[in-house]
C-alpha cells in the first residue's frame, strides 16, 4: 500500500490526479520535454520557464511585486480537477484581469490530492488592495469546499522564489556547508496526463514577449557563446582576467569593476568565461584584447598552441553530422537570411551560420532544440544532407 493511502482507499492511484511513479526518461533519443510525459521532461520544462520567468523581469525593466499562493481545500479527483479549472480557476482569472491583476501562475498539487496555485504578481498594488482583489473575484468558500490564501512580497533577489515557484532542479549549499543537488525534489509531483488543464498560464500582459520567443533568443545566446568560446584570443583574455587581474583566488561575493560598465557576478573562471564569450564580436573587446597583444602581454604567449585547435577541429566534426547540416540551413532560411551582420557589414551566409552551429554542435542546447523540431516538423529533416550545404 502506498504511503498516500488510506484504509477506505480514498487516495487508490485511480483517483490520484498526479503520478506515484512517474518514467524518469522514455528511453528515446528524442525525448518527451512535457509537464507530464517524464521526470527529465518535468525538470526540462521547468528550468526553461524559471529561465524565462528570470528573463522576463530583465526585458520589463521591473521587479515583480508579490508572491500568492492559494490553497484549495477540496480534495480532488480526476472529473473534479477538469470542471474545477474550466469552471472556476478560468473564470477566476477573467475577474482578476478586470480587476487590473497582472500575474503568471502555476498550478501544483499537493500528495493529499489537492491543488493550490502560485502567482507571481507584476502589477502594483498595495497587500490590502490585493487581498481584497482576491476576496472580490475567488468564489464563495463554501461553494467549492473552502480556500484560504498567503500574500508575500518580494525582494529583489528572487531567484531562488522562481526555482520554487516551477519546482526547478537547484543544487544549494546549507549553512552547515551540506550540498542538496536536488533542493524541491520531494516537493517536485507531476499530474497525470490528459487532465485537460495546462500547467501554467498568465493574467493580463505579464510576458514582455511570447516565452516561445525568449528560448529562441536565449538558444541564439548559447550558440554565440559556444562560438566564442572557440575563439583563441577570448580565452587568452579570460586567462589575463582570471589570473592575472583577479589572481586566480577569489571570494564569491567579491566583485570589481574591471573592464566592465557593471560588476561580474560571481568572479568564478566558468562565468567569466561566458561573459567574455559572448562578447567576442564586442568592438570595445577587440581593441582591448589588441592593446593587450600590442604590449606582448605574457597570457597571449602561444596562443595558437593553446587554444588554436579548438574551433577549425570542431567545425569540420559538427559538419559531418547530417541532423546538424539540415539544422544550419533551417536556422539560416528561418532567422538569418536577409539578416545584416554588423560585425562583417554584410548580410549573414549560410557558411557563417555553418562555422557557428557545427562548432557548437555537441551542445545540449542544439540536441534539445533538433529533437524538439523532428517532432514538430519532422518534413524538414527528410531533407537531403548534401541539399542543404549550399544557398541557392
Amino acid at each position: 500500500m502506498y504511503i498516500y493511502e488510506s484504509e477506505d482507499q480514498i487516495f487508490q492511484s485511480e483517483q490520484l490526479i498526479y503520478q506515484l511513479d512517474p518514467p524518469i526518461t522514455n528511453g528515446s533519443n528524442y525525448k518527451l520535454k512535457t509537464w507530464t510525459d517524464t521526470s527529465d521532461g518535468y525538470i526540462y520544462e521547468a528550468k526553461n520557464l524559471t529561465y524565462c520567468l528570470l528573463e522576463n523581469k530583465k526585458l520589463i525593466g521591473k521587479r515583480y511585486s508579490w508572491f500568492v499562493t492559494i490553497n484549495f481545500h477540496q480534495t480532488m479527483t480526476l472529473k473534479k480537477i477538469k470542471a474545477f479549472y474550466k469552471e472556476n480557476w478560468a473564470d477566476n482569472c477573467r475577474k482578476l484581469q478586470k480587476k487590473g491583476l497582472i500575474a503568471f501562475w502555476v498550478i501544483e498539487v499537493s500528495k493529499e490530492n489537492k491543488i493550490h496555485f502560485h502567482l507571481i504578481v507584476l502589477s502594483n498594488h498595495t497587500q490590502n488592495e490585493l487581498d481584497q482583489i482576491f476576496e472580490d473575484c475567488l468564489p464563495n468558500r463554501k461553494f467549492i469546499g473552502g480556500w484560504h490564501k498567503k500574500i508575500q512580497q518580494i525582494d529583489e533577489d528572487d531567484f531562488r522564489l522562481m526555482h520554487y515557484v516551477s519546482k526547478a532542479k537547484l543544487t544549494i549549499t546549507t549553512k552547515k556547508g551540506e550540498i542538496i543537488e536536488d533542493i524541491y525534489k520531494n516537493k517536485r509531483l507531476i499530474f497525470k496526463k490528459r487532465l485537460g488543464i495546462k500547467k501554467h498560464g498568465s493574467i493580463g500582459e505579464f510576458w514582455f514577449k511570447p516565452i516561445k520567443k525568449i528560448l529562441e533568443n536565449q538558444r541564439l545566446k548559447e550558440t554565440k557563446i559556444a562560438y566564442g568560446m572557440g575563439d583563441k584570443d577570448t580565452m587568452c583574455y579570460r586567462d589575463y582576467i582570471y589570473e592575472g587581474v583577479i589572481g586566480g583566488s577569489y571570494d564569491d561575493k567579491k566583485k570589481s569593476e574591471v573592464f566592465f560598465a557593471k560588476p561580474l557576478k560571481y568572479e568564478t573562471r566558468d562565468y567569466i568565461s561566458r561573459e567574455l564569450a559572448y562578447k567576442h564580436d564586442c568592438p570595445d573587446q577587440k581593441n582591448r584584447i589588441n592593446n593587450l597583444k600590442a604590449e606582448k602581454n605574457i597570457f597571449f604567449e602561444g596562443s595558437e598552441i593553446k587554444y588554436g585547435h579548438l574551433k577549425n577541429h570542431r567545425i569540420e566534426e559538427g559538419m559531418q553530422k547530417k541532423d546538424i547540416v539540415i539544422f544550419v540551413h533551417y536556422l539560416f532560411e528561418y532567422f538569418y537570411k536577409g539578416t545584416y551582420c554588423f560585425e562583417t557589414k554584410r548580410y549573414y551566409t549560410l557558411q557563417d551560420i555553418q562555422k557557428t552551429v557545427a562548432y557548437n554542435h555537441q551542445s545540449p542546447v542544439y540536441t534539445d532544440w533538433i529533437s524538439r523540431l523532428k517532432l514538430e516538423e519532422p518534413e524538414y529533416f527528410a531533407k537531403e544532407p548534401l541539399d542543404c550545404l549550399h544557398d541557392f
